[in-house]
C-alpha cells in the first residue's frame, strides 16, 4: 500500500478530550457560561473588549448576520474577491444585494485588486469584502483609504488569518467587522463555528439576532426572577454552543505555537520548490517567513501542464491535494456571458494547494515534492 499524505490533519490532544468529558457532566450543552468565556478569551487574546467579539455557528452565518447589521440592502452591490470560498457571494444575495466580483492583483498576488476595486464602485456600491487569501494580507491601507472615501462599510473575511498578525494589528481588527471561522479544516477548529469581531454596536445587534432575535439570552432568563422575553425583529438561529466552546478554549490556548509549526512547514516549501521545481511559481513567496498563519500552501503550475493529471498521478502516490478555489464568477450558478477577471482567468486552471498542517513532516515534504517532480520530469 503507498504512504499516504493527508491534505490537512486537526491537531488536538487529551486537553479537547477532558475538557469536552468534564462539560459532559456538567450537563449544559447549548450556549451559555463557556460561550461567554470563549468569546472573553478571544477578546484578551486580539487585544479587545468582549463587547467586539460574538461567536456564531459558522463563518457564513457570521457573513450573513454582517450583512444585515451594516445595512447592506436589495439591489445594492458589495465588492469581492473571485477567489475565494463561494460563501462570501451567497450572503450578499442572501440580503438580495448584488455580489460584484473583483480580479486578483497579480499571478503572484492572489489577493483582491486594489486597481480593480477602484474600477467596479458605482453609485449603487455599499460595501467591499476584504478576503486574505492563505493567510496573507491585502493591501489593507490602500483599501481602507478606498472604503473611507466613499463611505463604504469594509468586512474582513479573516478565515485564513486566525490570530495572525500584520504590522503588530491582527488581521481581522482593520476592518468595520472581521469574520473568522473555526471549520475542520481551519488553524484552530471547533468542528463547525465561526468569530465576529468588530465595533460594539455591530457585535452588539450580531448577538440578539444570533439568538432568533429574543431580547434576553437563556442565560440572563435562567438568572432573572421573570424569565420572559421579546422579540421586536425577525431573528436566526446562528448561536455557538458550549461544546464547541470548551473545545474552542482548549484550540485557542495552542494557536501561536501550531501557527509557528505552519511557518516553518512553508519555509521547507519555499526552499525545496526554488531548488528543486524551479518552473513552478509561490505566491505570496516574500511573506513566507514572516508571522503568519499559512492557512493554505499554493502553487502556480506551469501554463503547459494538465493540473487534472498532476492531481491524479499525486493521487495514485497516496498524496492528497486541494484546489482554493474554482473562481466564483466560473460556478454555473453565478457564471455571466463574456464576464472576464483578466488575472484571474489567466491562472485559474494552474493553481493548487499542497498539504500543509502543523504536524506535517520534512520528508513527507520531500516525498510530494519528489513526486511533482516526477510528473513533470515524465511530461516533459
Amino acid at each position: 500500500m503507498n504512504k499516504i499524505v493527508n491534505f490537512f490533519k486537526t491537531s488536538f490532544d487529551h486537553n479537547e478530550i477532558k475538557a469536552f468529558t468534564k462539560l459532559v457532566h456538567n450537563g449544559n450543552f447549548s450556549m451559555g457560561k463557556e460561550t461567554i468565556n470563549f468569546e472573553k478569551a478571544i477578546a484578551k487574546k486580539l487585544k479587545i473588549t468582549e463587547n467586539n467579539v460574538a461567536l456564531v455557528s459558522n463563518c457564513t452565518t457570521g457573513l450573513h448576520l454582517s450583512m444585515i447589521v451594516t445595512g447592506v440592502k436589495q439591489k445594492q452591490e458589495v465588492l469581492c474577491s473571485s477567489l475565494t470560498f463561494v460563501a462570501d457571494a451567497n450572503c450578499i444575495k442572501y440580503v438580495g444585494a448584488k455580489p460584484k466580483f473583483v480580479d486578483i492583483t497579480s499571478n503572484i498576488n492572489w489577493n483582491i485588486s486594489v486597481k480593480d476595486i477602484k474600477n467596479k464602485i458605482t453609485k449603487n456600491t455599499k460595501a467591499i469584502i476584504m478576503t486574505h487569501y492563505a493567510g496573507y494580507p491585502c493591501e489593507i491601507a490602500k483599501i481602507k483609504k478606498i472604503a473611507k472615501h466613499n463611505k463604504l462599510v469594509l468586512i474582513e473575511d479573516a478565515c485564513h488569518t486566525i490570530f495572525s498578525k500584520f504590522k503588530k494589528k491582527y488581521l481581522g481588527t482593520y476592518g468595520d467587522l472581521g469574520v473568522f471561522s473555526l471549520y475542520g479544516n481551519k488553524n484552530i477548529t471547533t468542528g463547525e463555528g465561526g468569530i465576529v469581531i468588530g465595533k460594539k454596536e455591530y457585535i452588539k445587534k450580531i448577538k440578539i439576532l444570533r439568538n432568533h432575535a429574543i431580547d434576553k439570552s437563556m442565560l440572563e432568563r435562567n438568572l432573572s426572577k421573570t424569565p420572559t422575553y421579546q422579540i421586536n425583529e425577525l431573528g436566526y438561529n446562528y448561536r455557538m454552543d458550549d461544546i464547541r466552546a470548551v473545545i474552542g478554549m482548549e484550540q485557542l490556548k495552542k494557536i501561536d505555537y501550531l501557527n509557528n509549526l505552519r511557518r516553518k512547514v512553508a519555509v521547507n516549501y519555499k526552499k525545496l520548490i526554488n531548488k528543486e521545481l524551479p518552473e513552478i511559481k509561490i505566491p505570496f513567496s516574500n511573506f513566507i517567513g514572516n508571522k503568519f498563519s499559512y492557512h493554505l500552501f499554493p502553487i502556480l503550475l506551469p501554463f503547459s501542464l494538465n493540473r487534472d493529471g498532476l492531481i491524479e498521478f499525486l493521487s495514485s502516490r497516496g498524496i492528497q491535494t486541494s484546489i482554493h478555489y474554482k473562481p466564483i464568477h466560473k460556478l454555473k450558478f453565478y457564471e455571466r456571458r463574456n464576464f472576464k477577471l483578466k488575472n484571474l482567468d489567466k491562472i485559474s486552471n494552474f493553481i493548487l494547494s499542497l498539504p500543509i498542517y502543523p504536524n506535517l513532516s520534512f520528508s513527507d515534504q520531500n516525498y510530494v515534492i519528489k513526486a511533482i517532480k516526477e510528473y513533470l520530469k515524465y511530461k516533459k
